[in-house]
């Protein structure tokens, strides 16, 4: 009996629902809250609502708390602003004392103008901070509160509040930390901000009140000064359960195939890999070549160019080059200082601004503008800290001699820079990009090596090298990393916390667990090892981990690694009240460290969302060889190696299913929906099965081993440098993208590449060309063979058109829904006039077909769309949305407003209307910027280029666009000063034909 409770007990703490906090502030006899404007809206637009009376209860809690402390609604409360509750002054103490924050429960009663209640209360949970130090100006964040979480796909609303004393020129800085997006700015008095396009992640933004100065650039910290402490709020962004299974690329076949290196004793590549000091990911692959390749070989040298700051900041990957004989190149490009950037163009600030709020963008375009000006000769290059660049970093690089470049994609220009100034130096070099990341910027390679058949196959990838000349397209190849399996599973002791370690004297010693020395078989460990960063989203395991310690109380939450999301991960653990049982180590290095701590783990959790973001993930990797079975929702490139259990269901229907096969068995469990109770869930079913997650283990261990050894990962690269170096073909490798859909038909393997939609869903490979003329060629005829079909037929045909579109719809297939609704509209009886027909069968067929062009990026045949619906319905809210959308992304910024105008009391009229006057702003800015620097750039008489010019993007495209438009401005230029010096010739020259003719006129009339 005792048992049937415990297990009714557990399965009831299982549904604890994610919980949520307002913040509040300690205050000498009371703590200052803000309530959110959600809660407090309905109470202030309820007439019979006069005020509200508040208690407070928690650990502490006094006989003040529960005297209630009233307030007049008309009166003390507005929104977004601070409101001091008295009750809470026990949590504001113990806030004060110990320095943390203290989590409460504010009750909240709403009351007529009698003091009676009448309407239900109100119980919010309250996390009080320790009042600050003096009165500096801070932000107060209202909402969203601690632990909230949403669809990504939605936007955010953030409402502040700013206390303190302040200066009037005071602004907000809000960073994104983690990220890469430029710091925006807010002025004091602003009360909110939306945030849009949110990627799946756990997102921290800092906000910090203070000064900026005139030479103040985005995202650097000269010309900021701060006036007040850094307020942090964090939220969770999640995918739909559709969005998960869409995002599941299953990789190939798990294979052993291990190429042949060619051997010459008398081959030395030199090779040279450019890179930050940065420690992470790519830089454990980097350092795997140095360890284990042959150094007599291949001649490794490491050098970076980023700024000093680097080499105190980041100093374990020098000190691992220099333990294996590497010793690093430290090259930083010389700095721009604001008063030289003042002289040298009066408004740079504003070129590094003027890109989309990048931080480098605009400078990074500059720079390779100038040395396409220059006709790429960079001693030609102006003004004087651009040519300082460009002959440091082709002096540089002429200097090292690479045979072989290596390089980590990094989303930017910089990339491009790096390439000319390679070619320009070395012409002879190759060319090789990694890809830890996808939406690379391409110019001139010779190979691309991808993690992933998800990062090779991804549109991103695909799209950036069909965007090139045939004779420019880089081979493609697949190299999975590879794990040294001799060292994880084989640890003399398991890296256990205090408590759960056998060292402590509360454990019998023969309570030993299997596979982890030295920990107790009863402190069952939950682990996480990773970047503590946005992108792996650990906020979900945090709010995952109060569901699973209260069904296992000796159970605890081990966070390996370190990042931006660290603090707000502990701050959420002590509002749950388990930051006693939730673990946080910190960075660990070396891989014998590292395995320690998967030895420790039972069970290996990573919660990333975000699938573009994960093209591989190592650490998962290294917990397969741990044997240590995964938790994950399996998204991106995790598909490579992560085999999902499956259900008996499944592997009844489809056999040769992945993980129904003894070839290819599961490794570990996926979960279908993005929750911390899904998350929670699969893990409790793993600590609850001890044979079943040991034999995941096993499995995971073997497929590790096998398919991801160190040597064939290895034995990839040295090929590849071989053959680089001595100026082979490539696409005979069986690894390389090349080669794969001419080898399919021998090998039996179908091969397809893949393209992905702007919503994320892949399409078959006959619709990668949605975007071109062939796509509407092919609709066209596909209308007029159902038009051809007897009238009978015709309507049938329609409606189940109709029916099937719809679904594609909701799917997100978007080119296949276009074609079908197409096909709908061609078969219903639509040319009558009658307007319930028109309703209700046009218009969503109309509305729904420019939402799929608007995700296809095709703004103009949305706005067509959108034209036919409004003729239909002029006041269509959905038709009006996506028509002001497309004219946004048209740049026709006049008639978007005035198009959202005309929707009243909508928060997404709303929303894109702010992001169409802020992009209309952004790009008069651009525009006088961009003036400005093509009238320095072409102040050698070119004439006025600055018609036309509008958004700039990186790529060779632009910069040859704008010569081309320089050359005609030029051309124009020429012809007029030729039209005006012909001109002056005949006006000359008739002057001096009049002047003689009269002088004899004269001379003949007048007397001798």
């Amino acid at each position: 009996m005792r048992l049937v409770a415990l297990l009714a007990c557990a399965t009831a703490q299982r549904h604890i629902a994610q919980r949520q906090w307002v913040r509040g502030e300690a205050r000498t006899n009371a703590a200052a809250v803000v309530l959110p404007p959600q809660l407090l809206w309905p109470w202030v637009e309820d007439v019979e609502i006069e005020g509200l009376c508040a208690t407070a209860s928690g650990l502490g809690a006094d006989a003040a708390a529960a005297a209630p402390n009233c307030y007049n609604m008309n009166e003390g409360i507005q929104n977004t602003h601070p409101l001091l509750v008295a009750p809470l002054a026990f949590a504001a103490r113990r806030a004060n004392e110990t320095q943390s924050v203290v989590p409460a429960v504010l009750s909240l009663q709403p009351v007529d103008g009698r003091g009676r209640a009448c309407r239900p209360p109100a119980h919010v949970d309250v996390l009080i901070q320790p009042a600050p130090p003096d009165d500096a100006p801070r932000v107060l964040i209202a909402y969203p509160p601690v632990g909230y979480s949403q669809d990504h796909n939605a936007s955010v609303e953030i409402f502040i509040h700013v206390a303190g004393t302040f200066p009037e020129n005071a602004v907000i800085k809000v960073e994104f930390e983690g990220g890469t997006q430029a710091p925006a700015q807010l002025g004091v008095d602003m009360m909110s901000m939306v945030l849009t396009s949110v990627e799946p992640a756990t997102h921290v933004l800092g906000f910090t009140v203070g000064l900026f100065d005139d030479h103040y650039l985005p995202g650097n910290a000269e010309g900021w000064t701060p006036l007040g402490p850094k307020k942090q709020l964090a939220f969770d962004a999640v995918l739909t359960d559709e969005e998960i299974v869409r995002h599941r690329v299953p990789g190939p076949p798990l294979s052993s195939y291990i190429p042949q290196v060619p051997h010459n004793e008398f081959e030395v590549v030199n090779i040279l890999i450019v890179g930050s000091m940065k420690y992470d990911g790519q830089k454990n692959i980097y350092v795997q070549q140095l360890t284990h390749m042959d150094r007599t070989r291949f001649n490794f040298t490491y050098a970076s160019f980023m700024g000093d700051e680097d080499r105190a900041t980041f100093t374990k990957l020098p000190r691992i080059l220099t333990e294996l004989g590497v010793e690093p190149v430290w090259r930083p490009i010389p700095p721009i200082s604001g008063d030289e950037a003042s002289t040298s163009h009066p408004d740079l600030g504003a070129l590094v601004d003027r890109l989309d709020g990048k931080n480098s963008d605009g400078l990074n375009n500059y720079l390779l503008e100038a040395l396409a000006l220059s006709n790429n000769v960079p001693e030609n290059t102006s003004p004087p800290f651009v040519r300082r660049t460009w002959l440091h970093l082709v002096e540089n690089l002429r200097h090292l001699r690479p045979d072989v470049l290596v390089f980590a994609n990094a989303r930017d220009p910089s990339d491009l820079i790096l390439c000319r100034a390679a070619r320009l130096a070395v012409p002879s070099a190759k060319l090789v990009m990694e890809l830890p990341n996808l939406w690379p910027q391409l110019w001139d390679l010779d190979l691309i090596v991808a993690p992933s058949h998800y990062a090779a196959l991804h549109f991103s990838v695909q799209d950036a090298v069909h965007s090139l000349p045939v004779d420019r397209r880089p081979h493609v190849a697949v190299v999975t990393p590879g794990v040294d399996a001799t060292i994880y599973g084989n640890v003399e002791r398991a890296a256990c916390p205090v408590e759960c370690s056998l060292a402590n004297a509360s454990w019998p010693v023969n309570w030993e667990r299997d596979g982890a020395k030295g920990c107790a078989a009863s402190c069952e460990i939950v682990g996480f090892l990773a970047r503590l960063s946005p992108e792996k989203s650990p906020g979900l395991l945090v709010h995952a981990a109060a569901i699973i310690l209260a069904a296992r109380p000796l159970a605890r939450i081990v966070f390996v690694g370190d990042g931006a999301a660290r603090n707000m991960c502990e701050e959420l653990a002590r509002a749950y009240g388990i930051e006693n049982r939730v673990i946080f180590v910190g960075a660990v290095y070396g891989a014998e460290n590292v395995a320690s701590y998967y030895a420790s783990f039972d069970v290996v959790v990573q919660p990333a969302l975000r699938a573009w973001s994960e093209t591989f993930c190592i650490a998962n990797l290294e917990a397969m060889a741990s044997a240590r079975p995964i938790v994950s929702f399996g998204v991106g490139g995790v598909g490579e190696y992560f085999v999902a259990a499956p259900t008996r269901d499944t592997c009844n229907a489809s056999p040769e299913y992945r993980g129904c096969t003894p070839s290819e068995p599961p490794t570990g469990v996926a979960v279908d929906r993005a929750t911390p109770e899904a998350l929670a869930e699969a893990v409790l079913e793993l600590l609850e099965d001890a044979g079943g997650r040991d034999a995941l283990g096993r499995q995971a261990r073997r497929a590790a081993a096998e398919a991801f050894s160190i040597e064939g990962f290895l034995a990839k690269y040295a090929v590849l440098y071989s053959r680089l170096h001595r100026g082979e073909d490539l696409s005979d490798l069986p690894f390389v993208m090349a080669s794969l859909n001419a080898s399919s038909a021998a090998s039996g393997v179908e091969v397809e590449v893949k393209k992905r939609t702007p919503d994320g869903s892949y399409i078959p490979a006959d619709d990668r060309d949605f975007a071109t003329a062939d796509f509407d060629a092919e609709l066209e005829a596909a209308v007029k063979a159902v038009q051809r079909l007897p009238r009978d037929e015709r309507l049938a045909y329609g409606k189940a058109m109709r029916v099937e579109g719809n679904a594609q719809f909701e799917r997100g297939d978007h080119a296949d829904a276009i074609r079908t609704y197409a096909k709908a509209m061609a078969g219903l009886d639509l040319s009558c006039d009658r307007e319930a027909t028109l309703r209700s069968v046009a218009l969503p067929l109309w509305t729904n077909s420019a939402a799929s062009y608007l995700a296809l990026r095709r703004p103009r045949e949305c706005l067509r769309c959108c034209d036919e619906a409004l003729k239909i319905d002029g006041g269509h809210v959905k038709a009006r949305l996506r028509k002001g959308a497309a004219l946004l992304a048209l740049d026709r910024y006049d008639e978007a407003l005035a198009c959202l105008e005309a929707i009243e009391s909508n928060r997404e009229a709303a929303a894109l209307m702010r992001k169409t006057r802020a992009a209309q702003r952004r790009t008069t800015r651009m525009e006088a910027a961009y003036g400005k620097c093509l009238s320095a750039a072409f102040s050698d008489g070119l004439g006025d280029t600055r018609s036309g010019v509008r958004r700039r993007r990186s790529g060779e495209a632009e910069t040859e666009r704008a010569l081309r438009q320089a050359a005609r401005a030029a051309a124009a230029h020429d012809w007029a000063l030729v039209g005006w010096v012909v001109f002056c010739l005949v006006v000359v020259g008739s002057y001096v034909l009049w002047g003689e003719a009269l002088v004899r006129y004269l001379l003949a009339v007048a007397p001798v």
